[in-house]
């Protein structure tokens, strides 16, 4: 399980976010917004993190279908 099981969307918010500040210290010239931290970013601009990091887990039909499954 990732984080705490209590806010699995935080969780997983937090896990794009960490994702995201990986790629961006990457690149030649990252904006600054890109390497904002978690607790730095707006109410608005974390709930889009949570959504992506729950996207995957909000479609079984996506899961069984990307796992084999029937």
């Amino acid at each position: 399980m990732i984080g705490d099981p209590a806010e699995p969307r935080e969780s997983l918010g937090r896990l794009v976010r960490q994702v995201w500040t990986t790629w961006a210290v990457e690149q030649d010239d990252p904006k600054p917004s890109w390497l904002l931290s978690w607790e730095e970013l707006g109410d608005d601009q974390r709930e889009v993190d949570m959504r992506i990091g729950q996207g995957p887990y909000s479609r079984p039909e996506k899961r069984a279908a990307s796992s084999g499954s029937p």
